[in-house]
């Protein structure tokens, strides 16, 4: 079972963003390497972040990067 990358944490801004995204390639915080399965989906609660990579070009930039939030099953997209 894959755990959150960090929990009881509120992400207010791209910078705090930015200090987990570091905090996983420094190897401080793990990297969520697969889907959450439907298990793992049950045990998502406010306060849990998951960093994972994602090899998909965006529209919003054209590096293929940029951040997702997902709220109870809906998911906003935030371009950096």
């Amino acid at each position: 079972m894959q755990h959150p990358t960090y929990t009881d944490v509120r992400v207010r801004s791209a910078r705090d963003a930015n200090i987990l995204f570091h905090a996983v390639a420094q190897g401080l915080l793990p990297l969520i390497t697969r889907r959450l399965d439907e298990a793992e989906r049950l045990q998502v609660r406010s306060g849990c972040v998951y960093v994972w990579e994602e090899r998909n070009p965006s529209y919003f930039d054209f590096n293929g990067q940029e951040m997702k939030r997902f709220t109870e099953g809906a998911s906003i997209l935030c371009s950096p």
